[in-house]
């Protein structure tokens, strides 16, 4: 349970100094102060290790929320390696692939919610002529659920028999 070393990555990115965590009970205490989490934690690294010792293999990733010294949360993913006298853990540090995620997930929520919201209708059709999304507002007054529309042949269900020709061919020198 001795930690032997940590590299100036891990102190520039935690904040901790080796003689701060001299063991593994003291890095989790500190990376980790809410108890209930600890536990979560230390039981699925205990896990992954025991799983890497029962197949000689690597130790599996887990992904962990990380206090550093300086009260910051950093999310991580935590791997590692069996040496013959030692754990070799290795930290990943997601911290900014996790925002940049959250961004796109909160852009992509919002332009859902402004195109299925619009009053004007909106659709997008594939080059197939399979319809990809139909907002609401249209939807609505076609009389279609989404399951309905999502994946229906656009000029077959949605378009009247006498214009199919003719937006056919608009369609055609579109793509």
């Amino acid at each position: 349970g001795n930690i032997l070393y940590s590299n100036n990555k891990f102190r520039e990115t935690f904040g901790y100094r080796l003689d701060e965590m001299p063991t593994t009970e003291q890095w989790f205490a500190l990376a980790y102060p809410d108890p209930e989490y600890r536990q979560t934690i230390i039981a699925r690294w205990r896990q992954a290790v025991d799983n890497a010792l029962q197949s000689s293999q690597e130790i599996s990733p887990i992904e962990a929320d990380i206090v550093c010294k300086d009260g910051s949360t950093r999310h991580v993913e935590v791997s590692g390696a069996i040496l013959p006298d030692r754990i070799l853990a290795i930290f990943n540090d997601l911290t900014e692939r996790k925002m940049t995620e959250e961004a796109l997930r909160s852009e992509k929520d919002f332009s859902t919610t402004l195109v299925q919201a619009s009053p004007t209708f909106i659709v997008a059709i594939a080059p197939d002529g399979k319809t990809i999304l139909m907002n609401e507002s249209m939807r609505n007054e076609l009389g279609y659920s989404e399951a309905e529309a999502v994946g229906a042949d656009y000029l077959t269900t949605f378009v009247p028999e006498a214009d199919r020709k003719q937006l056919a061919e608009v369609f055609r020198t579109l793509t």
